[in-house]
């Protein structure tokens, strides 16, 4: 009976310690996320900023898509699991509110970003890559892995007030045109005498394009002709910091 009693104890407190580490936020609901073409969702659309130095928490609703169309066919899944949030700003990590990240078609779950985090003021666009099943004879068969293509972005502020980001933001006078076809055209502010790098992200948060320029004009002219269409996001780097812009290329 001691044995049995023991056993108990310590299966109660994994049980209970389990549910504690995977219970740090709570799951939206269809009120709160609804998901009226049932292809699931990611709430909510924009995330609450962050400011360098100060602790960061934001709740994020997760409800996996119940079916999978390709090639004009349609897979009913099983369950999804989330592999990685990449290009979060450092400091800030994620941690989800089911064992093993698994998460069920037609159950709300969530997942929570903290931390502080003390890089460059911007705009980090998100990468989320999940591990898809399927659903067949109600058994779960792994399909294979997905990069979503979510437009969610995480914006770094200096500070509350935003004074330090206002006046830092105005290095980038003016983008155009926006949107683009082929050439995109950047003016700062003031004539820098120093190398300034640009470079364009993807809304995963892939670089697409890197180039030095020595500063010696403040107007840019950028070929980003190769790119696909889409929206993506335009990076300033100078003296260490970020100035981040969003455009969008049309074919």
């Amino acid at each position: 009976m001691k044995r049995f009693i023991q056993l108990t104890f310590v299966i109660f407190l994994l049980f209970f310690g389990i549910q504690k580490v995977n219970s740090q936020c709570t799951p939206g609901d269809s009120i709160s996320c609804p998901d009226p073409e049932n292809n699931g969702e990611i709430c909510p659309d924009i995330l609450t900023p962050v400011f360098v130095g100060v602790e960061y928490s934001q709740e994020v609703t997760i409800l996996a898509p119940p079916v999978l169309d390709t090639n004009d066919i349609t897979i009913p899944l099983h369950h999804i699991t989330l592999i990685e949030i990449g290009n979060l700003p450092e400091g800030i990590s994620w941690e989800g509110n089911s064992i093993n990240n698994e998460f069920l078609v037609g159950t709300y779950y969530c997942i929570l970003l903290s931390g502080t985090t003390q890089v460059d003021a911007g705009i980090y666009p998100i990468k989320i890559v999940v591990d898809v099943y399927s659903s067949i004879g109600g058994n779960p068969i792994f399909l294979g892995q997905s990069i979503d293509s979510t437009s969610l972005t995480i914006h770094v502020k200096w500070d509350p007030d935003d004074i330090a980001e206002n006046k830092e933001q105005h290095l980038i006078n003016k983008v155009w045109p926006n949107p683009f076809s082929t050439k995109l055209y950047v003016e700062l502010t003031e004539n820098i005498n120093e190398t300034v790098e640009v470079e364009v992200f993807n809304m995963m948060g892939s670089r697409m394009f890197h180039q030095q320029y020595d500063g010696n004009s403040t107007v840019f002219n950028l070929d980003l002709s190769f790119l696909p269409e889409g929206v993506f996001m335009l990076g300033i780097k100078y003296r260490g910091k970020r100035y981040m812009q969003m455009v969008a290329k049309y074919n």
